[in-house]
């Protein structure tokens, strides 16, 4: 099983994080969008955290959201990372609404990694 599922339309992050990831030792699977996620988990592949955009094609991450709520895969954990929660007030709704941990993509790679090391029961590594 992976300890990681990433969720994130741009190629570049996915790898980007991918091979953060795996440097510290960490099984990733990747999606490029949440019904790919979806896919994977009905699959049998479940993470110990999921790293999730909320912009992208085909289901959104708030989409996935909404249907791991009602799923089997409810207490997986979920790291959301955006660009929208840059803005005041956007992590808190966020959080609030879907009961996530959030993390704008501005805050660089140590808070991806603590949050992940922390639902993987690890410690972070960097």
């Amino acid at each position: 099983m992976p300890d990681v599922l990433i969720v994130d339309d741009n190629p570049t992050i996915r790898e980007m994080l991918e091979d953060l990831l795996l440097v510290n030792g960490y099984d990733v699977d990747v999606a490029e969008h949440g019904r790919a996620a979806l896919d994977l988990l009905e699959a049998g592949r479940v993470p110990c955290v999921i790293l999730l955009d909320l912009r992208m094609p085909v289901m959104d991450g708030a989409g996935l959201l909404e249907h791991l709520r009602a799923s089997p895969h409810a207490r997986v954990p979920v790291v959301v990372r955006s660009s929208l929660v840059d803005e005041a007030g956007q992590a808190d709704d966020l959080a609030a609404r879907y009961g996530c941990e959030v993390i704008g993509k501005g805050a660089g790679v140590l808070p991806v990694l603590e949050a992940v090391a922390r639902h993987c029961g690890r410690t972070a590594l960097t």
